[in-house]
């Protein structure tokens, strides 16, 4: 989760970045009793599940206050230069 956030705060998302990929060391050295590839629990100790779902409202909840100043800039334009 660490690192999501730091892509955010380093500018990777405004530069266009979407995905936080992870793509080595993740899993637990051990299957899951079903036999599934799980992962590490120290590195991930809420799950796979949980860093996707951090990383998606928290990417989310980002784009959506940077929409809000955007509009708000877009206003502040108007009462400004536009003489209303």
């Amino acid at each position: 989760m660490q690192i999501a956030d730091h892509m955010a705060a380093d500018g990777y998302k405004d530069a266009g970045y979407e995905y936080v990929n992870v793509d080595d060391c993740w899993m637990a050295k051990e299957r899951g009793p079903d036999g599934r590839l799980q992962a590490d629990p120290k590195r991930f100790p809420s799950g796979m599940k949980a860093l996707g779902d951090y990383v998606s409202k928290e990417w989310v909840i980002k784009r959506e206050r940077e929409r809000e100043r955007e509009r708000e800039r877009e206003i502040f334009y108007v009462f400004c230069y536009q003489n209303i």
